[in-house]
């Protein structure tokens, strides 16, 4: 801790460590390489929980809806706008010509990528209005419910639908606020503790994902089991949770990966694509996913200071 994040709350280095693992392993795991299953298991959840903790509730409404139009909205409608021009223009496909009709009604195959933004502005709405802490936590508790249903027909159906995941991952968003109004994540955690936490967290990943099977969490399959997804989802949490805390400081690059993780979430497929049209599936991809994720450090500078509504107005 010891620095503020630009409005005077004090900022937690060891979240921004765990945003850019985990963008690191969103990266890997569209490379769908080699052990891409056990990182679906856990790769959204955790930034959903990030998400819950770093969420401000009890914002006055214009406030709140500044924020979520430059932080998240505008930017989401300008990565969907490059990507429908791209696949009209180069592919052909002119059902992408209503794209903004398709992107307001949350179809993945207009959004994307950006179904993850789409979600995410759907639960900060939802957390905004539902403004006490138990009723959010029976509000999860009923979706969760509703997803066990609901999951049967969705996959036999194949909808992918950005509103419909709302059911998956508002759990996981209101146990990161939880968390946050609880204090404990917030203290300083020894490397004695850090490191059997880690170790037995990603025994747990490994172990849930053998038995669950791959989670697509934008096509609404969970896995097997719905209670297995959700102790695979925070297996994964806990593990990046104990690494970042073993960072917990303030490092340059890291803050500016964090800062720009919309940006990074929006565009590293295209880095992916050119990657696989050079070289395939190749045994160095995870090396090539971290340089793919180190190439947006001066690009997300770039936007700062060029285009710093791509960033949400945020400043490094």
């Amino acid at each position: 801790m010891g620095s503020t994040d630009g409005t005077g709350r004090p900022r937690f280095h060891w979240v921004d460590v765990m945003k850019v693992m985990g963008m690191y392993f969103i990266i890997y795991g569209h490379f769908f390489s080699y052990g891409y299953e056990y990182i679906y298991t856990f790769s959204v959840p955790v930034f959903f929980v990030i998400s819950g903790f770093l969420f401000k509730e009890n914002e006055p409404g214009h406030v709140f809806w500044g924020k979520l139009w430059r932080q998240l909205v505008l930017p989401m409608l300008v990565i969907c706008l490059v990507f429908n021009l791209y696949h009209l223009l180069f592919h052909g496909d002119t059902a992408h010509l209503l794209f903004p009709l398709w992107v307001l009604a949350g179809e993945h195959r207009f959004l994307d990528i950006c179904w993850f933004i789409y979600n995410l502005v759907l639960l900060k709405v939802i957390s905004q209005y539902v403004c006490n802490n138990v009723l959010r936590t029976l509000l999860a508790a009923v979706f969760l419910v509703a997803a066990y249903f609901v999951a049967p027909v969705a996959q036999a159906h194949d909808w992918r639908n950005a509103a419909l995941d709302v059911l998956l991952t508002y759990p996981f968003f209101v146990a990161g606020h939880l968390v946050r109004k609880g204090g404990f994540a917030q203290q300083p955690v020894p490397w004695w503790v850090c490191l059997p936490g880690a170790v037995l967290s990603a025994a747990a990943v490994f172990f849930v994902t053998r038995a669950n099977g791959v989670v697509y969490v934008f096509s609404f399959h969970y896995g097997n089991y719905l209670g297995l997804y959700l102790i695979g989802g925070f297996a994964g949490t806990c593990l990046l949770y104990f690494v970042s805390k073993l960072f917990d400081r303030p490092v340059g690059w890291v803050r500016t990966l964090s800062e720009g993780m919309v940006v990074i979430l929006g565009f590293h497929y295209y880095f992916i694509y050119l990657y696989h049209t050079f070289f395939g599936q190749s045994p160095f991809d995870v090396v090539a996913a971290g340089i793919i994720l180190l190439l947006f450090v001066p690009i997300i500078k770039f936007c700062i200071r060029y285009v710093p509504w791509l960033v949400g107005g945020r400043k490094i």
